[in-house]
């Protein structure tokens, strides 16, 4: 039987060469429309090594969450001669916290595919493919005009939306109609009647994160239950087996890296339980990371990746794919 993609990928990273020299991080905030109250703070950190450098973004929410990785970079000793895998076992303890453990993660993986003039498509011996994808809405106790709109511009673009406890009969009638929501995330609010209401008016999509945090549904929700915040660096596989979901929804930074989301694909591909990729508002490479993950290993799933509305333009492509030809891990 062949090895698994998630598991061979995983494990030829791992095994990857790994020269680091040195690491440091640039602040940035973007203007973004879509969020809310301020620019969107961001960092980037850049492993170096050889002559190459290795990119990873820190999707922290707060200014002070990235001036404060900056210094803990800026204090660190991370220079490494030895595997990548080598590299990440030290991070472990050096770094525990899940956001930037996977920023620097994400960096080493760069790097090291860098230096040894390989992507991941090549380590992975599969090709990127088009990857669908859908456009995720925020909570709104009328979502019908936005929506449509989306709809008008970009038929093709199916949704992810964020269910409003305040939603009537008439709004659920009306969703479902459009034909075109593939997940609704309850983000673990509303009660249990209102979240049966919404899964019996709207029979297909991915019912997200409904009832209660860390606990598995019953009934309706159960059926179409697609686990989300509950699986994060500790112990996923654990969190998995014991929820039990219908879908997964993977986030690299969540998870705390790369190799903690292939091993968790891994277990999704061994007990053929569907999976798809979604962001935390990624503003620069980790948005390009997570789509070559996607295209490889979920093209179908409804990922959450779709390209950050800036300005007034809002049409989206029909799929995407990452470049192919290229060095590195999010190619640029």
């Amino acid at each position: 039987m062949p090895e698994p993609l998630a598991r061979r990928l995983q494990r030829r990273l791992i095994e990857l060469p790994l020269h680091v020299e040195e690491a440091h991080v640039a602040l940035d905030a973007i203007e973004l429309p879509s969020y809310p109250d301020e620019p969107r703070p961001s960092s980037t950190v850049t492993l170096a090594g050889r002559q190459q450098t290795g990119l990873g973004e820190n999707v922290a929410w707060t200014r002070n969450d990235h001036r404060n990785f900056q210094h803990q970079i800026s204090g660190g000793d991370f220079a490494h001669r030895g595997s990548l895998g080598g590299f990440l076992r030290a991070l472990d303890a050096i770094v525990p916290e899940a956001y930037p453990h996977a920023a620097i993660e994400a960096a080493a993986v760069d790097l090291a595919l860098r230096q040894a003039r390989t992507n991941l498509e090549e380590l992975a011996k599969s090709d990127f493919r088009d990857t669908r994808y859908v456009r995720s809405f925020a909570a709104s106790p009328d979502p019908l005009p936005e929506l449509t709109a989306h709809l008008e511009h970009n038929p093709g673009i199916d949704i992810k939306v964020d269910v409003h406890p305040a939603w009537e009969e008439a709004t659920l009638v009306r969703l479902a109609g459009l034909g075109s929501i593939s997940v609704l995330d309850f983000k673990h609010q509303g009660t249990l009647a209102t979240q049966t209401a919404v899964a019996e008016a709207l029979p297909d999509p991915w019912l997200e994160d409904p009832g209660q945090l860390g606990q598995r549904p019953s009934g309706i929700l159960a059926r179409r239950f697609s686990l989300d915040a509950a699986l994060t660096s500790e112990k996923p596989q654990e969190m998995l087996q014991r929820m039990h979901p219908a879908a997964v929804n993977l986030k690299v930074p969540r998870m705390g890296g790369v190799l903690a989301l292939l091993q968790a694909a891994a277990f999704c591909e061994a007990e053929t339980k569907p999976f798809y990729l979604g962001g935390m508002f990624e503003v620069s490479v980790g948005r390009a990371q997570a789509r070559e993950l996607a295209s490889l290993l979920a093209p179908q799933a409804p990922n959450d990746l779709a390209p950050i509305p800036r300005g007034t333009n809002h049409e989206f492509p029909a799929s995407l794919r990452p470049p192919h030809g290229g060095i590195g891990f999010g190619h640029r």
